[in-house]
């Protein structure tokens, strides 16, 4: 199996209903001391090694458990965090803001709670033995308040991007217009932050983080005014009322 070059135990489970065997393998070389390389090719060969030898000796061949949809749909309706996911997310996706998305979450029978130093969430339409928290729905970006928040100002600050770049005549006209609507837009030396404010509540985001369509840093407006040509006046006095409308038709076409 290995060529002779590496050392290997086979060892052979007894104290099972199925009997079937463990290889372990030194992954140094005997003669080189090189590491052996592992790879799916490598552990396939070894397998059909097995199953060959097993064949000959007359024991069963075990088949791969591969997963049928009707597992799957079994699955999700057992697995409370996959079905409290899906929740949320068609939440936020359905949400005009932070404060509608927890306003809505009670007509899909999804309980948050930001209260504590944990963000918790409980579905009342599911006997479910505890509360789930947001750090259990995924641990590299913890389902926690500012999250959301988050979420949504990145979106509003997109609408208003959306809405001026093509209304502006200019960077410095930009600047002016997005404070009329809650928007704050600082520029640094190469990087920008958008700092919205809506309810009282404040929230700042790096171009960085903000778009996957565009990179919003000071190279992109530079270059994107650089290329527009001529722009008709706006009305500022109904600036506000225009971002409203353009805002409302869009919620109703989605």
């Amino acid at each position: 199996m290995t060529g002779g070059n590496f050392r290997f135990i086979v060892t052979t489970h007894t104290d099972k209903p199925h009997l079937h065997n463990h290889i372990l393998i030194n992954s140094v070389d005997l003669n080189s001391q090189k590491k052996l390389k592992w790879d799916f090719a490598q552990e396939r060969n070894l397998r059909l090694i097995s199953d060959q030898l097993a064949k000959e000796a007359g024991v069963q061949i075990i088949t791969p458990n591969r997963y049928s949809h009707e597992k799957f749909v079994t699955y999700r309706k057992s697995n409370h965090k996959f079905e409290l996911k899906q929740r949320l997310y068609f939440l936020m996706e359905n949400s005009k803001n932070f404060d509608d998305f927890l306003s809505k979450a009670e007509a899909l029978n999804v309980q948050i709670d930001f209260s504590r130093k944990y963000a918790r969430f409980l579905m009342t339409d599911i006997p479910m033995k505890q509360v789930i928290r947001g750090k259990q729905l995924d641990k590299r970006q913890p389902y926690i308040e500012e999250y959301f928040r988050e979420q949504f100002a990145k979106r509003a600050i997109e609408q208003r991007l959306d809405f001026l770049l093509s209304r502006v005549r200019d960077l410095s006209q930009l600047l002016e217009f997005v404070q009329e609507l809650n928007l704050t837009i600082s520029l640094k030396q190469k990087h920008v932050a958008f700092t919205l404010t809506e309810n009282g509540h404040s929230i700042t985001v790096n171009n960085q983080k903000l778009s996957s369509k565009n990179l919003y840093d000071v190279q992109f407006f530079e270059s994107y005014f650089e290329k527009r040509g001529e722009v008709p006046a706006i009305d500022q006095s109904q600036l506000i009322s225009d971002f409203d409308r353009v805002v409302r038709k869009k919620i109703r076409i989605t």
